[in-house]
């Protein structure tokens, strides 16, 4: 079981991406910004957002889409917040596991 501090840490960086979606929706979000933008506020030191992420798609709080780039064998992610994450923000749902 993950310890205490890093399960604190796991929510609040959820209701990060969260917000940070919120500022861009409806146009979805590269993963990258949303990634350098939590290094850039410090609340991450590795840019491997993927456990959130995937946390926040299984919940159906956002879309993951993936495009291919116009350079070889590359895709990029992009996030996009769904109604349900908007309900999240706006505090119509509740959800432990996020940091709202």
């Amino acid at each position: 079981m993950a310890d205490k501090m890093q399960v604190i840490q796991n929510k609040r960086v959820r209701g990060h991406i969260l917000t940070l979606l919120e500022l861009t929706h409806p146009t979805p979000t590269p993963c990258d910004t949303v990634a350098s933008a939590l290094l850039s506020s410090g609340l991450i030191t590795n840019p491997d957002i993927a456990k959130q992420v995937d946390y926040l798609a299984d919940k159906g709080y956002i879309e993951i889409n993936s495009v291919p780039a116009s350079y070889k064998d590359v895709h990029l992610t992009y996030l996009k917040l769904t109604a349900k994450g908007v309900d999240l923000l706006e505090e119509t749902l509740q959800d432990a596991g996020v940091e709202v």
